[in-house]
């Protein structure tokens, strides 16, 4: 989603309440606590898994600087109205997507693997220096809330850093991250850190009678089980119908341990699914980086087969079979090494062929 005239681009975007952040009570209650007392730091990290309700919490949160201690309730009523319009000009949503409207024309030619300077300087430092343009009498009047964070690059996360040293007067910064150890140590210790986990199965309940989903009923327990607490993930599943990989892979999976010859298939089968998800990704976007999008699914389908040993692992502790369960940890670590490869930017087919074969000689 990308801002128009600086503010969050959509109503699709517009904050919630507080109260509305579903199985984060105690981020809530750090971010309450710190409104209540008068006194917001001027630069926040909201860590945690992705899709657990970080960026909801970063907009709810923004919400209430810019509005809530208004104290003036017509100024209040037209900041809300604002808000909720998703057109509030002093909320700043920056992505990586913002460089498909950058002024420069090299940043627009660019694929979306990182947040390069180019977009922070337009879409944050220029803005920050600038007056806050609703003048609702609110301590914060402008609030800059950066998703996926630890994309900034190097370049940007210097400038990052000077700006956080020396913010403008009445400004807010939100670093969403689900990996905050990419961000400069420099930048992390001048941040008032506040983490975000997974769900709870009633929360999870909760969050989807909140927006009225329903699960197949023979997709259930699969679905709940892959997205283990994250709402995110869960949409993820739902909407690439990842179902199709449990039936593909789960019998190939299975065959590691009854006759591990049969599964000899598997990783091809893994790169399978990874290329039909990039395929898609890089179609429905042509700007889309298509390294980022192998990167992105090779990770899924990684911790697909994590979960799924995971699984079989307690399985085993649980009957009692030790020796099962220490070779299936033993495959846990082949997924962590394949994530490691991953992230070096190994082509993800042969890290898949080499994670299978590596599942095959541990499980005999």
């Amino acid at each position: 989603m990308r801002p128009e005239g600086g503010g969050v681009a959509t109503a699709e975007a517009a904050p919630v309440s507080l109260d509305a952040v579903i199985g984060q009570a105690r981020g809530v209650g750090v971010l309450r606590q710190s409104i209540a007392s008068g006194r917001v730091h001027h630069a926040w990290i909201f860590s945690g898994p992705l899709g657990v309700g970080k960026m909801t919490a970063a907009r709810a949160f923004a919400a209430e600087l810019l509005a809530g201690s208004t104290p003036d309730p017509a100024q209040a009523a037209e900041a809300m109205t604002l808000l909720h319009a998703g057109r509030h000009p002093d909320l700043h949503v920056i992505t990586k997507e913002l460089g498909l409207i950058s002024s420069d024309s090299k940043t627009r030619d660019q694929k979306q693997s990182n947040i390069p300077l180019e977009v922070l300087r337009e879409f944050m430092i220029a803005p920050a220096a600038r007056s806050r343009v609703v003048q609702s009498g609110t301590p914060v009047g402008k609030v800059f809330v950066v998703d996926e964070a630890e994309m900034i690059d190097t370049r940007g996360q210097n400038t990052l850093l000077k700006l956080i040293e020396e913010p403008p007067e009445g400004t807010a910064i939100i670093l969403v991250t689900s990996d905050e150890n990419r961000l400069f140590t420099t930048v992390r210790s001048r941040c008032q850190r506040v983490g975000f986990g997974t769900l709870t199965d009633n929360a999870m309940q909760q969050w989807l009678s909140a927006r009225g989903l329903e699960l197949p009923e023979a997709q259930r327990v699969w679905l709940m089980s892959y997205a283990g607490g994250s709402p995110g993930l869960l949409i993820v599943a739902i909407e690439h119908g990842l179902f199709g990989w449990h039936q593909a892979l789960a019998p190939m999976l299975d065959a590691l341990e009854a006759a591990p010859a049969r599964a000899n298939a598997l990783g091809p089968a893994m790169s399978r699914c990874i290329d039909e998800r990039t395929t898609e990704a890089v179609k429905n976007n042509k700007n889309a980086s298509k390294e980022a999008a192998n990167r992105l699914w090779g990770r899924r389908m990684i911790g697909f087969v994590a979960d799924r040993i995971r699984r079989q692992m307690l399985s085993a502790a649980r009957a009692g079979d030790g020796a099962r369960a220490e070779r299936l940890a033993k495959g846990l670590d082949s997924c962590a090494k394949a994530e490691g490869y991953l992230a070096s930017n190994v082509a993800y087919a042969g890290v898949m062929d080499n994670l299978a074969a590596q599942l095959m000689t541990v499980r005999r």
